[in-house]
């Protein structure tokens, strides 16, 4: 009678431990296709490069770049809030939705439009209480005039090539899926040669407490002023430099860093 025990207790720490494998495996394949959609690196006139960090295997940050056309270049940065499969899946989703410009009458050169489509789209009560904050933009490189919106998200920091002074380019907006009268206002800038535009979620300054006190956006901003502004930025410096002003090792939330400078 104890051997069947054991012989049945060991047949359920054999099913147990394969469940787990496998479910590890899908949560391996999840996150590669949650990587395979970013986009790659530009180079040229228009210059990107981005560091995604997921605080798990898969988390709620996306980003997503495109030519609209020959002259009009979209961009963004969303996150999803909460963890885990669920918010990672509802981030591949309006990225692929961004990819292949599936939404019904929206004119994707209108950020203001395109932030208003994806609030119907993705209404939270429809999505088991998933909502997400979004960044925006769409350069008209002949005339190198940016129009944005912004929906909740941090924002982006603009390093003039002139030297001046950093400027945040903020919008007004809620957060995207909350509410079907949700409105965002659009803003607009005229671009430099050696502009530098850095885009980011806020798992990369919302750290927790250290002895130094409590890590915030204006800290931020601050390490990416020591960035050269020459030559492509070194984003991960910039990433070990916020984890020592913080005093930790890693990050407690998903992170995303996107950098797009003009020439």
């Amino acid at each position: 009678e104890r051997k069947r025990a054991l012989d049945r207790e060991r047949e359920t720490h054999l099913a147990l431990v394969e469940s787990q494998r496998a479910l590890a495996a899908e949560l391996a394949a999840a996150a590669q296709y949650v990587r395979s959609l970013l986009p790659a690196p530009l180079t040229g006139a228009l210059s990107a490069s981005w560091r995604f960090l997921p605080s798990a295997q898969l988390g709620g940050d996306a980003l997503s770049y495109q030519w609209l056309d020959e002259h009009h270049f979209a961009f963004a940065v969303l996150d999803v809030c909460g963890h885990g499969v669920a918010p990672a899946l509802h981030a591949s989703s309006v990225v692929n939705i961004l990819r292949t410009r599936l939404l019904p009458d929206t004119a994707f050169r209108e950020p203001a439009e395109v932030l208003s489509s994806l609030n119907r789209r993705f209404l939270m009560e429809a999505n088991h209480g998933l909502y997400f904050t979004m960044w925006y933009g769409v350069l008209h490189l002949p005339s190198r005039r940016l129009r944005y919106a912004n929906g909740g998200h941090p924002s982006p920091v603009l390093f003039p090539g002139s030297g001046a002074s950093a400027t945040p380019l903020p919008g007004r907006g809620l957060v995207v899926g909350y509410g079907t009268g949700s409105t965002w206002e659009q803003g607009e800038r005229i671009l430099a040669p050696g502009d530098r535009l850095y885009l980011f979620s806020d798992g990369l300054y919302e750290l927790k407490a250290t002895p130094g006190g409590v890590p915030v956006y204006e800290d931020f901003v601050q390490i990416l002023a020591g960035v050269p502004p020459k030559g492509a930025p070194d984003l991960d410096a910039v990433l070990e430099a916020m984890l020592a002003t913080a005093d930790v090792e890693t990050f407690d939330d998903d992170v995303t860093l996107l950098a797009l400078t003009f020439a």
